[in-house]
């Protein structure tokens, strides 16, 4: 407590050195399952098909690749980078550095194998001139030294080249299969061997495989003409393929057909897929003829999404010991999805060579069997469907959380001034609206991207307006029950769903997207908002009906379960949720108590705040690695990369909540809530003070209320999203609250 006196700042300087002290016990008493320690491999094939969803495989006449993946663990990858579409540089760059990269449009193709020829003269010149050194006998990326540098720099200073780097050093092999031309000619702006940078070191070099034009033939029926030939990718595969060694082989008939999708219409789009399919297929037949089961390992990869649209990707893992099931990874935590920054440590985890503190992903593991490959199959196209459903609804549906608020306020404007009809639709209206954002979490029950846009608004209705009308039905016979009943169930529906996971988290609309990939496990921010606000109203109306010092602690009991239940590592896993619910928590229970809150007192909750999420990472660091949260790994990599692995996630958060700060139909909030506050202040200020001194219980938690949202707002990487979720669930209550309280005329 003595460093929270000396000021916030200073207390979470000495709480992170205490982190990085103990770091090492903990990370040395960690045990988290991993498949080199079980199941060492000699070889590592990666098949790489860009695009592939697990949908395009229903009807597709692909024997040698559904029997593979039949006896693999699956998942859904999730293929996001930094930025929201992710293209096939980005893809290769991000394999090979097992962190969020980016590619270089234009650029990061431009990978050639010895005796090739660029802008008029030798590539490999062109090399040396970059890099001051010849490549090598393998293929060599010409941009290696930009795209290192530009990444090193970037939001999460990825180092590209790291999985290239890990395995030379352990002395393993390297190849890649590769060419995604544009065209018959190795014509430099349609180059497309962007798959070099995931086995490439940092400064470009493979070596063995190829990714020449001697790896494709003429088809006119093919998209540009050309595909991959089979017997020229078999024989570059073959003599890369030997003890310790990784070979990457591209199904690059894929990203050529992703190229000319825009000119196709879906229908010619989809034969062409299962035509290019097929032909990939006997590809995978001939390779896996030289694969050993009980030695080899085999990872399908879909690396990128299409180019207009994003979406999950396919993920199998073959390798021996590994029973087939779904995976997960310490990056997802979910059983079912993976991350795209899990394949490099997958690979050198599968050879048995450690991992770089550099590399954010980790591992996958089986979580749990799935059912048949048919069951298996199918729950991963239906993530995949709920996923992108999920997507398309946010928008719509925080616009209509948004008009929902300003209907409220505009029923209670007229029942306030004296409109009879509209007293009790207000009165409704105002725990609708309470209600709206926790039926978007239940609706995560049900299979709404099948049965479609308009059964889901059905259930929003109905989930919103039916409790709230029991709730007034209820409160008519116990006076002044109504809004606890719906805050409680509000903040029920969320801490319940941690405590058992979080499962209608992932796709629903306020939840996670696996396909944007940012987190797949605990609270998300504007879940933690919708929490918090509800947890905070409830506690002053609490406080007021139990009355008195009990009363005080009843709000405080509460407000502490959840602060526990929204930061503890195993639940809900909110940073930003424990450094705001503090604070807020001291100065709502000290107002209670009849304390005064003065600067100082403030600051020392504040410096709790500090203090409680650097306990949470401290236990979530104790945890084995594959079952950390976010907060532990941050702590991991603070022990192991020094400071810079703090300012680099503290940076990146800052400037992601300024960007969210526009980016987002949560704004339009902002002045509904204004035009409201304006119209009260003008013609309700009665109203306003009769809400007011409804007693100090409810004073307490509005200053309470004031005080997380401010904090949220800044602590949390969603910007306005935050208060703008707490202010659907304020305005419902304080509407409810100033309808309930004017007398009826």
């Amino acid at each position: 407590m003595a460093g929270g006196q000396r000021g916030g700042r200073v207390t979470a300087r000495a709480a992170v050195l205490l982190a990085a002290a103990v770091a090492p016990v903990a990370l040395v008493a960690s045990s988290a399952p991993t498949a080199a320690a079980e199941r060492p491999v000699d070889r590592v094939l990666i098949l790489s098909l860009p695009t592939l969803s697990w949908a395009d495989l229903q009807g597709a006449h692909v024997p040698h690749l559904r029997h593979l993946l039949d006896g693999s663990a699956v998942a859904s990858l999730s293929v996001r980078s930094v930025h929201r579409a992710t293209t096939a540089g980005d893809a290769y760059a991000t394999i090979g550095a097992g962190q969020r990269a980016t590619g270089l449009p234009g650029l990061d193709g431009l990978a050639f194998d010895p005796g090739e020829a660029h802008a008029g003269g030798p590539a490999t010149d062109a090399f040396v001139r970059g890099q001051g050194a010849p490549p090598g006998p393998g293929p060599f990326v010409l941009a290696a030294g930009r795209l290192r540098a530009g990444n090193a720099s970037g939001p999460y200073e990825a180092s590209v080249g790291a999985l290239g780097r890990a395995l030379a050093g352990a002395g393993i092999d390297r190849a890649v299969a590769a060419n995604a031309d544009l065209g018959p000619a190795p014509d430099d702006p349609g180059l497309g061997r962007q798959a070099a940078l995931a086995l490439a070191t940092p400064r470009g070099r493979v070596p063995a495989g190829a990714v020449g034009s001697w790896l494709r033939e003429p088809d006119g029926g093919a998209p540009y003409g050309v595909r991959l030939s089979r017997a020229a990718v078999a024989a570059a595969f073959r003599g890369a393929w030997r003890r310790d060694s990784v070979v990457l082989v591209e199904g690059s008939d894929l990203a050529r057909l992703d190229a000319e999708r825009a000119l196709l219409t879906p229908e010619r789009a989809a034969a062409l897929l299962r035509q290019q399919l097929t032909h990939l297929d006997a590809l995978v037949g001939r390779l896996l003829a030289d694969v050993h089961p009980r030695r080899d390992a085999v990872l399908v990869l879909g690396p990128y999404h299409r180019a207009d649209r994003p979406h999950l990707t396919v993920f199998g893992l073959r390798a021996p010991g590994l029973r087939p099931g779904l995976l997960e990874s310490p990056t997802t935590r979910r059983a079912g999805y993976v991350s795209l920054v899990d394949v490099g440590p997958t690979v050198l985890d599968l050879l048995d060579v450690g991992v770089p503190a550099a590399m954010a992903g980790g591992p996958v593991h089986v979580a749990r069997g799935g059912g048949s490959p048919g069951h298996r199959g199918a729950a991963l196209v239906a993530a995949d469907e709920a996923a992108r459903f999920r997507d398309r609804m946010l928008g719509p549906v925080t616009v209509a959380a948004v008009g929902v608020v300003a209907a409220v306020l505009l029923v209670g404007a007229l029942a306030l001034r004296g409109k009879g009809w509209a007293r009790p639709v207000a009165e409704v209206g105002a725990l609708a609206a309470v209600a709206f954002l926790p039926a978007t979490y239940l609706a995560g029950a049900l299979p709404f991207h099948r049965w479609g846009a308009a059964a889901y608004w059905g259930f929003l209705v109905a989930a919103s307006v039916g409790p709230a009308s029991a709730a007034v039905a209820l409160g008519r016979r116990l006076a002044g029950s109504a809004l606890p009943i719906v805050l409680g169930a509000a903040a029920g529906v969320l801490v319940v769903d941690a405590l058992r996971g979080a499962p209608l988290q992932l796709s629903t609309v306020f939840g996670y997207s696996p396909v944007q990939g940012g987190r797949f496990a605990g609270l998300p921010n504007v879940a933690f908002a919708q929490l918090a606000a509800a947890a905070v109203l409830l506690a002053g109306l609490v406080a007021r009906r139990v009355g008195g010092r009990r009363g005080a602690l009843a709000a405080a009991a509460v407000l502490v379960a959840v602060v526990v239940v929204d930061g503890m590592p195993m639940w809900g896993a909110d940073v930003g949720g424990v450094l705001s619910l503090v604070p807020t928590t001291g100065i709502v229970v000290a107002l209670l108590l009849r304390v005064r809150v003065r600067i100082r007192t403030a600051a020392l909750w504040l410096g709790a705040g500090v203090v409680a999420m650097v306990g949470v990472g401290l236990l979530d660091l104790a945890r084995p690695a594959g079952s950390r949260t976010h907060l532990g790994r941050l702590f991991a990599a603070v022990h192991d990369q020094g400071w810079t692995a703090l300012t680099t996630v503290v940076e990146r958060k800052l400037a992601a909540n300024v960007a969210a700060l526009t980016n987002t139909p949560w704004l339009l909030m902002v002045p509904v809530v204004a035009l409201f506050a304006l119209w009260v202040a003008r013609h309700a200020p009665g109203t306003a003070r009769q809400v007011w001194e409804q007693g100090p219980e409810l004073r307490a938690a509005l200053i309470g209320l004031a005080v997380v949202a401010v904090l949220g707002l800044g602590l949390n990487d969603s910007g306005v999203a935050v208060p703008g979720a707490m202010a659907v669930v304020a305005c419902g209550a304080l509407t409810h609250l100033a309808v309930t309280a004017a007398p009826a005329r």
